[in-house]
């Protein structure tokens, strides 16, 4: 059992890497019709996962010296398996079965990632190996996406030069990203980048003896590092909120200064007195401009439509998810579903 619990979680994160290139690229690696096996697998990744999260718990009870360590391990379990269930069960009942099994194994992907690597035992170690890890995508995703993304041919805010150029180094590999969906992908990244970037917070501790040149000088190389990091993680930042910024999502702009007013929030806790008088600001705003009027002025300008257009597809969304018990589509088959039985010019413009 030993040997098992200091085994498993390498062979856990490397099975999952594994499989995530095959999952990530469908129909390049493996074949269409082929791509069952791999949900599979990966279902049986994850129920295997939390067995030997549930048998690692146990032993933690019996071992109270070893519960701090796996403390950080533990993950609800419950939730867990009412996702992978439901999954296999929407599946199941998916009318397009060839695209059910694809998004079956990016849901079931991203669950084995987050039951694997927090078996790790470096990130147990140092938990915030895996933010760093994010940041080391970040930078992947900051080379790759000007020659991979889908960009906004009618720009609707601005235009810089910088558009153009994108298209001369775009690359032909069959498939691109839409700007949005990257722009939903940097939100996160932006944030956890600033978070990184945020000096520590200063905890006064009381000094009984003075410090020796030893631990003077660990304590100024330590500060030393701190600070490249710091400076490496705002400089990384600042590149995404620009890339974001070009993607022109209005929806991710939001999401961001809310994303970065939270976590100044976190960090300076005396900038939350400042958030009802901010909240206050907006709503004195909107009601100068009007409520509708503000919504529309979000939403001109759009590709499909402005406000008028986004309140019929949420209206419809909405009646659709209400009637999902007795529908029941099953898995990415949302949209098909919804322009069959809910018609709507919105939908075919």
């Amino acid at each position: 059992m030993r040997h098992l619990r200091w085994l498993w979680p390498w062979v856990g994160g490397l099975t999952t890497l594994a499989l995530s290139v095959p999952v990530l690229l469908p129909g390049h690696l493996i074949a269409v019709d082929r791509q069952w096996l791999l949900v599979l697998a990966l279902a049986a990744l994850v129920s295997t996962q939390l067995l030997y999260q549930r048998r690692i718990r146990r032993v933690a009870v019996h071992n109270a010296a070893r519960t701090q360590s796996l403390r950080f391990a533990a993950v609800p379990q419950w939730p867990v398996w009412g996702l992978l269930l439901l999954t296999i069960m929407s599946t199941g009942i998916a009318i397009d079965r060839q695209a059910a099994w694809e998004a079956a194994g990016y849901l079931l992907l991203g669950l084995a990632f987050y039951l694997s690597l927090p078996q790790l035992p470096w990130l147990q170690r140092r938990p915030d190996g895996l933010a760093w890890a994010l940041c080391l995508f970040g930078i992947g995703v900051l080379l790759l996406a000007p020659p991979l993304v889908e960009w906004k041919q009618e720009f609707r805010l601005f235009y810089v030069p910088i558009y153009d150029w994108f298209q001369l180094i775009a690359f032909d590999v069959g498939e691109t990203i839409h700007a949005n969906i990257l722009a939903g992908a940097l939100v996160p990244l932006v944030t956890l980048s600033a978070a990184l970037a945020l000096p520590p917070i200063q905890h006064a501790i009381a000094q009984v003896e003075p410090d020796s040149m030893r631990t003077k000088y660990v304590r100024i190389k330590r500060r030393r590092q701190e600070r490249v990091q710091q400076i490496m993680a705002g400089s990384l930042a600042v590149c995404l909120l620009i890339l974001l910024l070009l993607t022109q999502s209005r929806a991710a702009y939001l999401g961001i200064m809310v994303a970065l007013l939270f976590l100044s929030i976190l960090r300076w806790r005396r900038l939350r007195w400042l958030l009802p008088l901010l909240l206050l600001g907006v709503a004195l705003q909107m009601y100068q401009v009007g409520l509708w009027q503000s919504f529309e002025l979000l939403g001109a300008d759009n590709t499909f439509g402005g406000a008028e257009w986004r309140t019929a597809i949420w209206q419809i969304a909405f009646q659709a998810i209400h009637d999902f018990a007795d529908t029941g589509i099953g898995i990415v088959n949302f949209r098909p579903v919804l322009t069959m039985l809910y018609p709507h010019p919105a939908l075919t413009a």
